[in-house]
């Protein structure tokens, strides 16, 4: 019998910590049968190459391959802008299902495009009232150095693996109704797109449930963590 591996991928992050790093200790330290939980790194911030959207793709098809070759199942976990990637390589690799948490489809309508253009007016004014090698340290110490292309790759990364969501890999989609960045729209459209034997959409209702609510330690016993676990359970054991 072959191994199970969850490999959970993050969003847009400048930040030092993975998205999924609360789940994953979690997880650790309450084992679900014999399933591993591995987190994944598509890019390096700083440096602009890692994150164009073909680099991310072939980054994370390169390890869901090697996992394979390990003896695993895999299940892929996504997140944000990534469920797209996700989508992808989950189709080009025959995992054996995909979770897509708070998918973001598209720039316009959310708030995501504003929160792109934010940064990069805050990168070039700090250019032009510090000049770019101060700029690069202060941008370097307040984690948005490569900020601008970062949001660029991850905008062209959307709209590259739009299409990816049509897709017989069955699938778990859950959002936070008070989400701005992965609308309901969002939820149906990929809902529609997919012919999977197996798909469920879940929206969390209630003002907390944002786009980020799995990220936080007091959210993790609650209705997603509930979902995903049963969604693993049926893929691998049923």
């Amino acid at each position: 019998m072959n191994k199970k591996l969850v490999l959970l991928v993050h969003g847009f992050m400048v930040h030092d910590w993975h998205d999924f790093g609360l789940f994953k200790s979690y997880m650790d330290n309450h084992p679900f049968h014999d399933v591993e939980f591995e987190l994944v790194y598509l890019y390096q911030r700083e440096i602009s190459k890692t994150s164009k959207p073909k680099a991310m793709v072939n980054t994370l098809k390169e390890l869901v391959n090697k996992r394979k070759e390990e003896g695993y199942d895999i299940i892929l976990c996504g997140y944000s802008f990534s469920c797209g990637i996700v989508a992808r390589v989950g189709k080009e690799c025959h995992v054996k299902g995909v979770i897509y948490l708070s998918p973001t489809v598209r720039l316009i309508k959310t708030k995501l495009l504003k929160m792109h253009l934010k940064n990069a007016f805050k990168v070039v004014k700090l250019k032009i009232k510090n000049g770019k090698e101060k700029a690069d340290k202060i941008m370097k110490r307040t984690k948005i150095k490569g900020v601008i292309p970062l949001s660029y790759h991850i905008s062209l990364s959307m709209l590259k693996t739009k299409k990816d969501y049509k897709s017989d890999i069955p699938f778990l989609l859950f959002r936070g109704s008070n989400d701005t960045y992965s609308l309901s729209q969002d939820a149906s459209y990929i809902a529609k797109k997919s012919f999977a034997k197996e798909g469920k959409v879940v929206t969390i209702h209630g003002e907390d449930w944002n786009h980020f609510y799995i990220l936080y330690e007091d959210h993790l016993l609650q209705a997603p963590m509930k979902e995903i676990l049963s969604f693993i359970g049926r893929i691998f054991y049923a």
